[in-house]
This record gives structure tokens, sequence and C-alpha cells, in this order.
């Protein structure tokens, strides 16, 4: 009982830092398009704090030999879409709401864990993120009354931009090409792309600390690469719905939607197996998406967009089918490029 309590107190936590990480990088680029350049650099500064902080809990719950099952405990039924905001104060509140949310769960693992009088220093760092998640929801509320608190760190915004591919000069002086209103259908389909981004960026990132963990770290590096893939493909959704003149939104079109369900394997089998089921459907819905929008919309850059995230699904497939053939027939694994431990590293993860 006790190992299942837990088990379903991290993994809520665990589902809602993943949401946090997935909006608050979309949240500060829309701050940053409406020339709110310094509540968008408080957006980004969030979410790179979250996004180690979620480094460090995936690799704590790992060490507890708690498996990563965000969505698989949740009864089938599929998680809400990230609540996404453009409005400054609606930002704060939405992110406040998820980080209270995962507060909770943390505070029930940790009242599990003290009935088992288990020895407080074997959980030292589950104190230490509550006291984070604590200060971070602290910090959201006090913005949500106008109080802010400004500093600059070394990695900003501004530099991200700078050196993102893929940029399209537009978004930096916030130029809007079309009224919302020409691009209403238009504007669904592109948000179900990005909310299928979404399910990707976070599976592909579970997949790799899980490969890594059954001793295939090559294939636990190819996962990550395939997050940020996808994470750079989200940026280019974003980007262009932004200067379609309209904001990120959770309305989605269910014909192309794929339902918001992280599965990681329970072994490497599954996990590539897994992989390769969420991918196929990423391509084939990219590939319904694409013929919509060449019948149906004026937006040349549209399909393009839609035709270049196509084509890294379809190489994908391919790899991810050879990957699948070669470990059933060897058990072997790639050779290792030393990338997860530089992620590690860089992000100050122990």
């Amino acid at each position: 009982m006790y190992r299942e309590e837990l088990k379903l107190a991290l993994n809520g936590a665990l589902r809602d830092k993943l949401t946090l990480v997935n909006k608050g990088f979309v949240q500060a680029l829309n701050l940053r398009f409406k020339n709110a350049s310094e509540y968008a650099e408080l957006a980004y500064a969030d979410n790179l704090a979250e996004t180690k902080r979620l480094m460090q809990f995936t690799r704590e719950m790992q060490r507890l030999g708690i498996a990563l099952e965000p969505d698989r405990l949740s009864g089938g039924a599929e998680r809400a879409a990230p609540d996404l905001q453009a409005n400054v104060t609606e930002v704060w509140l939405s992110d406040l709401k998820l980080a209270n949310k995962s507060l909770a769960f943390l505070l029930e693992a940790r009242k599990v864990i003290r009935a088992t009088n288990a020895n407080p220093l074997d959980f030292f760092w589950l104190d230490q993120l509550i006291q984070e998640t604590t200060q971070f929801a602290g910090e959201l509320e006090s913005r949500s009354h106008g109080v802010y608190s400004f500093q600059a760190g070394d990695r900003t915004l501004e530099h991200f931009l700078q050196g993102v591919d893929g940029l399209d000069e537009r978004l930096l002086v916030g130029k809007v090409e079309v009224k919302p209103a020409e691009s209403k259908s238009l504007l669904v389909i592109l948000n179900t792309v990005l909310h299928n981004q979404f399910v990707a960026i976070e599976q592909f990132f579970l997949q790799g600390f899980a490969l890594e963990n059954y001793g295939y770290k090559a294939m636990g590096e190819l996962r990550i690469r395939h997050s940020l893939e996808e994470m750079c493909g989200a940026f280019r959704t974003v980007q262009h719905i932004l200067l379609l003149g309209s904001v990120p939104s959770s309305e989605t079109h269910l014909r192309f939607r794929i339902p918001y369900r992280v599965m990681v394997g329970l072994d490497v089998e599954s996990a590539i197996k897994y992989d390769l089921e969420l991918t196929k459907k990423l391509m084939r819905n990219l590939v319904q998406a694409e013929i919509w929008a060449k019948t149906r919309s004026p937006q040349p850059d549209t399909h393009e967009l839609v035709s270049f995230l196509t084509r890294i699904e379809e190489i994908r497939v391919k790899d991810l089918y050879g990957q699948l053939e070669t470990f059933l027939e060897s058990g072997e694994d790639s050779v290792v490029n030393g990338q997860f431990d530089t992620m590690l590293t860089r992000w100050a993860v122990t």
C-alpha cells in the first residue's frame, strides 16, 4: 500500500510539473510577442527553474524505484490540455493553480514517507523540492497582485531567441500578418498540432530517462534528442500562430488530436513500441492536417510548416522501426555519445 500511495503522489506531481514546463515556454513567447519583454523574461526564468526541478525530481523518482507513469495511473482518463494564457495576470494565476496542485501531491508524498519511519536524510531532496515549489507559488501569488521582483539571470529569453533555429524576425518586432477572424479554422488545426507536440515532448523526455535507467544510455540520449526536436517544432508552431495574429490556446480539432496520455515503457521493448506508436500517430495526423491546410487555407507558410514537421516524423518512424528490429535481434544498444551526461551537468542535476 505504501508503495502504491507514494507512486500515485509522485506521479501526480510529475504530471503537473511536465505541464508547467510546456505551458511556461509558450506563455513566455506570448508575452514577448506582445512587447511585454520584462514579464516574458520572468516567465522564461520560471520555465528554466521548473525544468531543472523536473529533471532532478525525475532522477529522484528513479532512485526510489518509482516508475515514471504520469498518465497511466489516471484510470484511462485523458489529461486536460495545458491552460495557455497570454494576459500577464492570467499567466501567473494559471501557473499558480498548477504549482499548488503539484505542491499538494508533494506534501502527500512526504506524509506517506513519514508514516513509514524512513530516514529523513534519504528524502532531503523532497523537502527541498517542497520548499522551492512553495516559494515559486508564493512568487506567483505576489505577481498576481501586481508585486514583482525582477532579477536578470544568466540565461535570458532574448539570448535564446537569437540562437534558436527557425526564428522569424517578425516575432521579435511583434508584427501581425492577418486578423484572427480570417484564420479561425486554421488556428484550430495549428493548436491541435501544438497539443500533439506537447505529448511528444513529454513522452520522449521521460523515455530518455527511463531507457538510460534500464542501461540503454544511447537510446536514452536519442530520446532526449527527439524531445528537443519536438520542442523546436513546437516553437515554430507557436511562432506561426502568433504571426497569424492569434495566441496559442487549448481549442483543438478532435479529428487530428492525440489523446493526452504519456506512455513510458516499463522495459526497453515496450518503450520503443510506445514511441513508435506515438510517432506514427503524429505523422498520420500531420499528413491529414497538411491535406486540410492545402485544400482550405490560403496560407503557404502553413503548408510549409506542416510539411516540415511531417518529414521529421516520417524519418523518426523509420529510425524507430530499425531500432526495434536491432534490439529484438541482438538486444544491443548503440554507441553512447555523452549527451545525456552533458544535459544533466548543464542543468546541475545530480
